[in-house]
């Protein structure tokens, strides 16, 4: 079927890219140790990608949770922390940044202080990634 429908293909193509990329998103988010830091990181990706100026989030926030591996409770709890403080307002499944220069200064902070320590110890890991470097900074 895909070989006679090149529409077809084309959307599966884009389809498998789009996958990817988040896959790696999610990959890359998982180096951040704090909850605010893994929020940060992954509002900054996806309102790099976002179309329209909001960042469509998960259906519920257990989905968000597992996505980012922490807690439900503790997601709710940082990402009503960093709502109060301004970085970005939520309305249902739909978030709009406030404060990008916050959010990305959160993620630069984290990155320097694991680079220093990368150097300390001098292995490879995933944090070395060329995809893992935000485009945000």
């Amino acid at each position: 079927m895909l070989r006679t429908d090149s529409q077809m293909l084309y959307r599966f193509m884009l389809y498998l890219s789009r996958r990817g990329l988040k896959n790696q998103m999610l990959l890359c988010c998982l180096r951040y140790q704090t909850i605010r830091e893994r929020i940060a990181f992954w509002v900054l990706w996806m309102d790099d990608i976002a179309q329209d100026g909001f960042v469509e989030l998960p259906s519920s926030q257990t989905i968000w949770a597992n996505e980012l591996r922490v807690s439900r409770p503790s997601l709710n709890q940082e990402a009503k922390r960093m709502e109060k403080q301004g970085y970005f307002r939520m309305d249902g499944c739909r978030l709009e940044v406030l404060d990008r220069e916050g959010l990305a200064l959160a993620v630069a902070v984290a990155a320097g202080f694991q680079r220093m320590r990368r150097k300390r110890s001098s292995t490879r890991s995933m944090s070395s990634c060329w995809a893992c470097t935000p485009t945000f900074w």
